[in-house]
């Protein structure tokens, strides 16, 4: 019975070092504040999944072919949609003494939701009514035209290699 008592008093000991060591050493963000703390810069929004919507769930504008995931376009009354407002107000109130010219939207990595999140931001600012350039400098995998309904063609690296004027390949969308 000694045995045993000193065994299992020693294995809760060793285990409840060995997770204050695991805890003590992880790196991972576990909420916006982290992340704020950690950069010490603000936290302008915080995304939620965006995965598409059935039909029923919004009702989608006909004829549209913006994607379901643009919150921003379909749903704009949306907790979803508010996000993005959110998002835009803080970046149009940050940037007063100075007009924003470029806002650019990266991640680390593929399937993160660049895009989902350039596109409902765009909408968003055309929305507040201000003139919205949406540039898809994505060159791997562009998505921009299944998002908002454009075209494909001419691409970002047609314009980059002189082969489009850039003024003539850009697509307006003064409807939606």
């Amino acid at each position: 019975p000694i045995c045993l008592a000193l065994s299992l008093f020693l294995g809760i000991a060793a285990g409840g070092g060995i997770a204050m060591v695991l805890d003590l050493m992880d790196r991972s963000f576990h909420s916006p504040e982290d992340v704020g703390q950690t950069l010490s810069l603000p936290v302008l929004a915080m995304v939620p999944s965006l995965k598409p919507r059935p039909k029923e769930q919004w009702a989608l504008i006909e004829g549209a072919s913006v994607d379901s995931t643009v919150c921003a376009f379909h749903a704009p009354g949306s907790t979803q949609a508010e996000v993005f407002r959110g998002l835009r107000t803080h970046l149009l109130f940050a940037s007063q003494d100075k007009p924003m010219r470029v806002i650019s939207v990266t991640s680390p990595k593929p399937g993160d939701g660049k895009s989902t999140v350039t596109a409902n931001l765009a909408f968003s600012m055309a929305q507040a009514g201000r003139t919205v350039l949406l540039v898809d400098c994505d060159m791997r995998k562009p998505r921009m035209d299944k998002l908002i309904g454009g075209e494909l063609s001419p691409g970002l690296s047609e314009v980059l290699r002189d082969k489009h004027d850039p003024w003539a390949s850009m697509q307006t969308f003064e409807e939606l």
